[in-house]
């Protein structure tokens, strides 16, 4: 089941550094914060996200928006089932739950739908399972390195997001709507900046390069058939970044993929 399962790790890499300044990717990357940013609505999954073909006219991808809007209602459900292991480290179904209605909760605020027991929701319950994997695995990598994260790295962590969210009020509401406390949130920034640490001392980001081919055929593919847009040299600092950070998500993926085919996960969703 796990091998069937390893495409859709592509859609939890989130955030990859798009900077083409490559003495900026240590400063400041995130690498897969999805679980940090979900809870404060920055993202939401890949399926409802931006695609690179947009650029030009600055329309995004179309979040389920054609069906009547209708809040999602969850559920009961067996918080200490268990859902899935990673190298013997149990996932139950609450903490896959709580994450799921973040996610949920993320998409109806960006004025999206997602229809209970369709297609889309049950792939959107499997990418937020992987990226639990995601997490478990690299957090298991990062221990064996003795990586950690200071106080003053996660203050600067929280402080970044609520800047990001808009408020201290807002954040706080946030928290407030998905039942987190301080303390639950400060957590999830302490992992991610220790899975961070661990991606970039694992990957090395810094060998990538964009050439001035790629520069030109990304814009001539995304600029086919479309009138007015701008020309290259007014967007090529995006579409060198947008070449550059999809590069930087390959090179995770791939790295991702080798930790998560010689791990032991099962998977009973």
């Amino acid at each position: 089941m796990e091998e069937e399962r390893n495409e859709s790790v592509t859609d939890e890499v989130k955030d990859v550094p798009t900077t083409s300044n490559k003495s900026k990717n240590k400063n400041g990357i995130i690498i897969i914060t999805v679980a940090v940013l979900i809870a404060v609505g920055i993202v939401v999954y890949a399926a409802y996200f931006k695609d690179s073909d947009d650029m030009m006219d600055g329309k995004g991808a179309d979040i389920v928006n054609t069906v009547e809007k209708k809040p999602y209602v969850f559920d009961e459900f067996d918080e200490t089932k268990l859902i899935a292991s990673v190298n013997g480290d149990e996932i139950l179904q609450g903490e896959l739950m709580t994450r799921f209605k973040q996610v949920i909760y993320q998409i109806e605020l960006q004025g999206g739908t997602v229809v209970k027991g369709s297609e889309d929701a049950v792939k959107l319950k499997e990418q937020v399972l992987d990226n639990l994997i995601n997490d478990r695995l690299l957090l298991q990598k990062a221990e064996k390195e003795n990586l950690t994260a200071t106080a003053e790295e996660i203050d600067n962590g929280v402080a970044d997001i609520i800047k990001q969210v808009g408020s201290e009020e807002d954040f706080n509401s946030q928290l407030a709507r998905e039942n987190m406390t301080l303390d639950d949130f400060r957590k999830l920034v302490e992992g991610q900046i220790i899975i961070q640490k661990y991606i970039l001392q694992s990957v090395d980001l810094d060998s990538i390069s964009v050439s001035e081919e790629e520069i030109n055929d990304f814009y001539a593919r995304i600029s086919e058939g479309k009138e007015g847009v701008p020309s290259l040299e007014e967007v090529r600092p995006q579409v060198e970044s947008e070449i550059s950070g999809n590069k930087q998500r390959e090179l995770v993926l791939d790295f991702l993929k080798s930790l998560r085919d010689a791990a032991d996960i099962n998977i009973s969703l």
